[in-house]
């Protein structure tokens, strides 16, 4: 039971402190946009299809992995801590709110479709590549 309990509290911290990364970076990024004279939403499409390219290649290779090479923290740390914290659904869901609240149909099309869309197509390509 308190391997268990070890183990449990070694993965807590591991998504932990790679989550923060992660936010860090998100807000790095966005801010970066925004500074650069492009719309916030700009910022957050960006870190969601770079997100999904990169978790697309870190499952290809982590299904890959066999043997001692494999390092199940790692990949934990990347999938849900970094990547997780990198790219949120509720940034996303709360950009969508801002759009609809200024009636800015035409963006909010857009970026509900290039997210979409481009998410699914980023995470394809990273897939494709870990498997290549």
């Amino acid at each position: 039971m308190s391997e268990l309990i070890s183990n449990f509290s070694r993965a807590v911290l591991i998504v932990s402190i790679a989550s923060v990364i992660g936010s860090w970076l998100r807000f790095l990024v966005i801010s970066y946009f925004e500074r650069q004279g492009f719309s916030k939403h700009l910022g957050i499409l960006y870190v969601n299809i770079l997100s999904a390219f990169l978790l697309g290649l870190v499952v290809a290779l982590r299904s890959r992995c066999e043997g001692e090479i494999c390092m199940p923290s790692l990949y934990l740390a990347l999938e849900v801590g970094f990547l997780g914290s990198v790219s949120t659904f509720s940034a996303f869901v709360l950009e969508i709110i801002e759009l609809i609240s200024k009636s800015f149909w035409r963006k909010l099309i857009q970026f509900i479709f290039y997210s979409l869309f481009g998410g699914l197509i980023a995470s394809a390509v990273g897939y494709s590549l870990g498997y290549a």
